[in-house]
């Protein structure tokens, strides 16, 4: 049996989650959701996440306060981390590689390229 890549979506936005279970799934991809920053860490504390698909705006956190803490800590710091946010401009892609991100998507974004990041990032 093939291991599929477990991806951790962070997004409190239910409608875009119950999407890309949907995409995921198609792709190969096992999709887990934490709606939340608190979820976020209660759930990479246990192994088994390949990459992580983080949300700026949380209802309990800054997304980008989140990756820096994810790219800080040496249990989590290998992990890709790509950030999405509907906020517009360069500056937020900027601040997001500044935290740490390995990479930046503007909401909305196409599926096909949301897929070949997340392969790049996971060596595929």
């Amino acid at each position: 049996m093939v291991e599929r890549y477990r991806i951790l979506l962070v997004d409190d936005d239910t409608e875009i989650a119950a999407f890309l279970e949907l995409l995921f799934e198609m792709e190969g991809f096992a999709l887990e959701v934490a709606p939340s920053g608190a979820a976020l860490l209660g759930r990479i504390a246990a192994p088994g996440i390949d990459a992580v698909l983080l949300d700026i705006t949380l209802p309990d956190a800054d997304g980008l306060e989140l990756c820096t803490q994810l790219k800080q800590s040496p249990a989590t710091s290998a992990i890709p981390v790509l950030v999405v946010s509907a906020l517009p401009g360069d500056a937020i892609a900027r601040k997001a590689r500044a935290a740490g991100a390995d990479d930046y998507l503007a909401k909305p974004f196409e599926n096909a390229e949301l897929i070949r990041r997340l392969h790049l990032h996971l060596g595929r």
